[in-house]
């Protein structure tokens, strides 16, 4: 076993890697990525970053109300609670990593945008996803623990010892027996529907892997 595999090198997958490297700076830490750093949905975000304003009264509550409501009542209460609830550390987590959020004299500059009843919604200049991508992927270079393999598109993770490196044209069968821990964080499958605005790496791998291995998934329709 040689150190942690990280397969996906989007906001998931890189904030992965740079964690590990604050916690366990001797691990060796490889993050595959299916194409160039930066091609995937991360850097392509336009919007910006909603949080809970920890400056009104109630607030967390109403944001859970209007992402409900914005969801028509689809969505998973509990998950939505905890990610509302999670935004104000994970951009601290951020900000940590050099990301400069856009800001006015007493605070983030915040817009409404969506269905929030109030300005939730914090930026970094007009392209929040590449600004925040950039940053990272630059401090993922920057750690001489973390190897980055791109255009390196996992399709397979066997348990047997004997298998390991490209199959063909770029494509990878991982051997999880040379791996202490694998993270998969490999992005959505927009690619899988006739109509979507997702990049062309997002086909549904991470899922299509944990189902050969026998590994749980859910809320598939999504």
């Amino acid at each position: 076993m040689n150190g942690v595999a990280v397969i996906g090198s989007g906001i998931a997958g890189t904030l992965a890697a740079l964690h590990l490297h604050d916690l366990r700076p001797d691990l060796d830490i490889t993050v595959f990525s299916k194409g160039a750093l930066g091609d995937g949905a991360s850097s392509l975000a336009q919007g910006g970053i909603a949080l809970p304003r920890l400056d009104i009264d109630g607030d967390l509550e109403q944001h859970v109300h209007d992402t409900i409501a914005a969801g028509r009542g689809l969505n998973d209460e509990a998950v939505v609670r905890e990610i509302i609830s999670e935004a104000p550390r994970l951009v601290a987590t951020l900000e940590h990593y050099g990301i400069r959020f856009d800001r006015e004299d007493d605070g983030y500059h915040y817009s409404r945008e969506g269905g929030h009843h109030i300005a939730r919604v914090i930026h970094a200049t007009d392209a929040t996803g590449a600004t925040i991508m950039q940053q990272l992927h630059a401090q993922l270079r920057g750690c001489a623990n973390i190897t980055v393999a791109e255009h390196s598109a996992i399709t397979q993770i066997r348990p047997s010892s004997d298998v390991h490196g490209p199959v063909h044209d770029g494509r990878w069968t991982l051997d999880a027996g040379r791996w202490t821990t694998i993270i998969l964080a490999m992005g959505g499958s927009g690619q899988r529907y006739r109509y979507t605005s997702n990049p062309p790496g997002a086909t549904g791998d991470a899922l299509l892997i944990a189902e050969h291995l026998g590994l749980p998934v859910r809320d598939l329709e999504w």
